[in-house]
């Protein structure tokens, strides 16, 4: 430990542009892949700006459980499907995966096809059950 101050110590310059950098670089993803959203967030969009979900989970993942209304385009096949979301172009849309990683690769595919108020769930559809909301099986 005492080498680690020890190298902050006498590099402080380049730990300094270091530590820019990386938070640049997180502000940047962020902000090229939608915003992450509360459980809380996520439910006044949906039934307050009519929000459109899109759950990038596998089918068989979807079908153990998912949020009520969700289009189920799992990210294997997002780039192929992004068309069939292109009706909802103009409403918020919010990407659900698992825990929460996929949901921003989605979102890169999905600004790239023109999407622009795009949001995630944070903690993905783990954290909408340890909230105890509801989903529903198919």
């Amino acid at each position: 430990m005492d080498v680690l101050f020890t190298f902050v110590g006498e590099n402080m310059i380049a730990v300094a542009v270091w530590a820019v950098l990386l938070f640049l670089i997180i502000k940047h993803e962020s902000a090229r892949t939608g915003n992450s959203l509360s459980v809380h967030a996520v439910t006044n969009l949906i039934n307050n700006e009519g929000a459109v979900v899109v759950d990038v989970r596998p089918s068989n993942e979807y079908r153990e459980g998912h949020l009520s209304g969700a289009i189920n385009i799992p990210l294997k096949e997002l780039t192929q499907r992004a068309k069939e979301l292109k009706k909802y172009q103009e409403k918020p849309v919010i990407l659900i995966c698992k825990a929460g990683q996929h949901a921003s690769s989605a979102g890169g595919i999905l600004l790239k096809e023109g999407f622009t108020n795009l949001n995630r769930l944070q903690g993905g559809i783990y954290e909408w059950q340890a909230s105890k909301l509801p989903l529903v099986k198919s």
